[in-house]
């Protein structure tokens, strides 16, 4: 159990063991006596007005209806990375997984189509490009985030700060740091090496595989390596005899090599590499196969290293990282690779052509794939040495350009990661969010409520009871407190985050204990409310009190109870009408919700009353 989540659970075991304690009718809890630096979010225009809305002192309860991952749409025909390779935003279903930047799957939690929406194409320094809505969000660092510094007397120490949530539009108005010079200002992150299929067995050696297709000859019934260097023979000779196979050379020939098999025509290679599709291609048509794509981030580093130390170089001039080949597959698939590994690159393509007699004799386009990765690319010595990490300047994914492109269905999904980073087209990380914690903080710091209660349902077992989960109480809370941790470290500096968690400001709260409690002068927020029976609402809303401010967010659509069992749309319906505005109570279809007790609590009451005789 971590240090962050035992403070909080020991805040919520002593709520629940001394319900009382912070009742104004027993003693007023001294509000807080610190400032909060809350970062300021990309708030889209809608999101505005409901801040403003919840802020509002006419306003006691704020019911927020809709997917928290509204407002962060693609297009259908993006392209979202999943453990089994690329799949289209339309075919993601709820219950799939797709991959984090972080080497990790997550599952989709939901799918919330936008409708036809405004297009825009993000443009990049490597030239890839992913399309999104205006309001998408993308977490960036900006040109002085990245070359912050603190200054400790006379001395400036380079401390490059974290970035932040942006949305399209946010990124499009401030896109270059400076008019003039036109410097990029905003940069995504990269992705860790990612593992698809680490246990899938391979049918040919990585590396092998890749010395073949950059120096391998494979358009006959036999196969013939060609290479003048010591090194990479004794290489693809080791690997050769993991498959039973040998090296012999030609006797007309300096530099090549015939690959001799055994008599079993099962293990020899040609019939792999036919299996693979590759036998008979020729240097035009060659390709990395699918499953060597989708492999673990060892055997794809071992399938580059294979290609670079036949077709890979490092220019003299630059001290660039090239691979080169006729074949766009082939460099799409090094692309791929290398992007995959958390690295970047680029293809150009080239005229390739001599002169004979005077004349120009042209040749096959040349496909160039500039690589920059933070690990050595290359097996061979003498192209080993060469190679050198750049330690100034990382690979980094600008944000070159933004345009409208036109109009398309879009959706979003929501997944179930903390950071809620998923990634697209050309191994691109993006956004998929948070605005109740925001406005809790916000009432603690204008001193309106002195806590923030964080109430959850529990949903593991059929009957919700916090007994089914193993291990002590404070281990029964930190389940229910990892989702709330990243948003509120979105939200301000870890050093106050401790100082609300030391003086137990942040409480977390499971709905089966909330009989008895009795909440007043509090921020109380009730988190994927979808998940609790019209009881249950009846049951928190009456414990609300004096001076407190509540937000239930749902989305009916993503209840975890079996069907017909969730109140959270009977419940938003009753309370959706002027008779309630006018008791402070506001529902609204996007993301948060908002409640209170007293002479409001009698009104409560009399609604939970009208629901129940609907009922009957």
């Amino acid at each position: 159990m971590s240090k962050k989540t035992s403070h909080r659970s020991k805040a919520a075991a002593s709520v629940l063991l001394k319900p009382n304690d912070n009742s104004p009718y027993v003693v007023q809890r001294d509000k807080i006596k610190i400032d909060l630096n809350i970062r300021e979010l990309p708030w889209t225009e809608k999101q505005k007005s409901i801040i403003d809305l919840f802020l509002n002192k006419h306003t006691k309860a704020l019911f927020l209806k809709g997917p928290a991952g509204t407002s962060k749409a693609q297009p259908l025909t993006s392209k979202v990375l999943t453990p089994q390779g690329w799949v289209t935003m339309g075919e993601i279903k709820p219950g799939d997984y797709v991959m984090t930047p972080y080497n990790t799957a997550a599952q989709v939690e939901s799918i919330h189509p936008q409708g036809v929406k405004d297009i825009y194409r993000i443009t990049f320094s490597d030239k890839s490009t992913a399309d999104c809505t205006y309001d998408h969000l993308w977490f960036t660092t900006t040109a002085n985030e990245r070359q912050h510094k603190t200054r400790k007397g006379n001395i400036k120490t380079k401390t490059p700060l974290d970035g932040k949530v942006r949305t399209t539009e946010e990124i499009h108005s401030t896109l270059f740091q400076n008019t003039v010079y036109k410097k990029h200002n905003h940069a995504v992150p990269l992705v860790e090496p990612l593992d698809f299929n680490p246990h899938v067995e391979l049918p040919i050696d990585p590396y092998l595989l890749g010395a073949l297709l950059g120096d391998g000859g494979i358009t006959q019934n036999q196969l013939i390596f060609s290479s003048k260097d010591p090194e990479i023979i004794e290489r693809v000779s080791l690997c050769l005899t993991k498959h039973n196979h040998t090296l012999k050379k030609v006797p007309s020939s300096n530099c090549d090599y015939r690959i001799n098999s055994p008599e079993r025509n099962e293990y020899r290679l040609t019939y792999i590499l036919n299996e693979l599709g590759l036998m008979g291609c020729s240097s035009l048509q060659k390709f990395i196969p699918s499953s060597y794509l989708w492999t673990s981030a060892k055997n794809r580093l071992d399938i580059l290293r294979g290609l670079m130390d036949t077709d890979g170089f490092i220019s003299s001039k630059q001290k660039a990282t090239c691979f080169t080949t006729i074949s766009p597959q082939l460099a799409e698939g090094v692309k791929h690779i290398v992007e995959s590994l958390g690295g970047l690159a680029r293809i150009t393509k080239q005229k390739a052509g001599y002169k004979k007699d005077g004349q120009y004799i042209s040749c096959q386009d040349c496909y160039v794939v500039a690589i920059n990765l933070c690990v050595n690319p290359f097996f061979l010595n003498r192209k080993a040495v060469l190679w050198r990490p750049n330690p100034k300047y990382k690979p980094m994914r600008f944000i070159t350009n933004i345009e409208k492109i036109g109009e398309a269905h879009a959706q979003c999904i929501l997944i179930d990661h903390p950071k809620h980073l998923y990634v697209t087209d050309n191994f691109i990380v993006t956004h998929n969010t948070m605005l109740a914690m925001y406005c809790g903080l916000q009432l603690l710091n204008m001193r309106k409520v002195s806590d923030i209660v964080l109430v959850r349902s529990a949903v593991e077992s059929s009957d919700s009871k916090m007994g089914y989960l193993p291990g002590t109480l404070d281990e029964k809370f930190d389940v229910y407190l990892t989702p709330f941790n990243d948003k509120f470290e979105e939200l301000l500096s870890k050093s106050q985050i401790a100082g609300l968690e030391s003086d137990n400001r942040l409480v977390m709260c499971p709905i089966n204990f909330a009989r008895g409690l009795h909440f007043a002068a509090k921020f109380v927020c009730c988190d994927e409310s979808q998940n609790l029976s019209t009881r249950e609402l009846q049951t928190f809303l009456s414990r609300i009190g004096e001076f407190c401010k509540v937000m239930i967010c749902g989305d009916p659509d993503q209840s975890d109870l079996p069907k017909g069992k969730s109140g959270f749309n009977e419940v938003y319906q009753a309370f959706d009408n002027p008779e309630s505005e006018e008791q402070g109570i506001y529902c609204v279809e996007l993301t948060e919700d908002d409640i209170v007790r007293s002479e409001f609590c009698k009104y409560i009451t009399k609604v939970f009353k009208g629901i129940e005789n609907s009922k009957k």
